[in-house]
């Protein structure tokens, strides 16, 4: 049975040096560069499995490319993990397909004046040794059935999910090579430093909200991470 949940929201200040992840929290951010076609971020990860978290933001191909850096005694599951996302960037921006940062909504109060933003649709794409697949599938056609993703954006993401599925497979399961064939080149750290896994919580805010937005109590995440 598919998890049903609404679109996760994040929220990436560069000039604050922070990522507001999914379920609010407010993480610091090691490294942002702002590229023409996308933006990259490396912070560390204070998660039991992985220690550090590199991704592209590349919002003409309607993705977010990633590497998680699996803590040593953490077999691998993915080299590289791309998530089918709408990619906006400067507060009241608006998505793609559909505004989801307007006016003087609280989601784009107390953040800077370089701020991306992404809604996740769901779809992955997750490549290891070579071998892409999509998953999650049944977690976007639960999300329009229930009236949380509309049809035009549903078929969107799917459009956006099997183009890189296409172009990864044509490049004998390279994603960085097709990437860069599409003009959105990347690379990655050559060395990073793991955040332990038993760090306390930081300070977390409203889903979506800027870094500097007010602290709020209790559980607000949208879905698992």
């Amino acid at each position: 049975m598919s998890d049903l949940h609404v679109p996760k929201l994040e929220t990436f200040d560069v000039s604050a040096a922070a990522n507001v992840d999914p379920k609010g929290f407010v993480r610091g951010v090691d490294v942002f560069e702002t590229h023409p076609h996308g933006l990259y971020m490396g912070r560390g990860a204070d998660h039991p499995q992985f220690g550090y978290l590199e991704s592209w933001l590349l919002p003409d191909l309607g993705l977010r490319a990633n590497i998680f850096h699996f803590r040593p005694d953490i077999a691998a599951t993915s080299h590289r993990y791309l998530d089918v996302a709408e990619v906006t960037r400067g507060p009241g921006s608006d998505a793609a397909n559909g505004a989801f940062a307007t006016g003087d909504d609280p989601i784009t109060r107390d953040a800077g004046t370089d701020v991306w933003r992404t809604r996740d649709l769901y779809l992955d794409l997750v490549v290891l040794d070579g071998e892409v697949h999509v998953d999650d599938a049944d977690e976007l056609t639960a999300a329009v059935a229930a009236g949380l993703v509309d049809a035009e954006t549903g078929a969107w993401a799917i459009d956006r999910a099997f183009a890189a599925l296409a172009g990864i497979t044509a490049h004998d399961g390279d994603v960085d090579a097709w990437l860069a064939s599409v003009g959105c080149p990347v690379t990655w750290a050559d060395d990073v430093s793991f955040a332990p896994a038993d760090q306390p919580n930081p300070k977390r805010v409203a889903i979506g909200a800027g870094p500097g937005a007010g602290a709020v109590d209790g559980d607000v995440s949208v879905g698992k991470r």
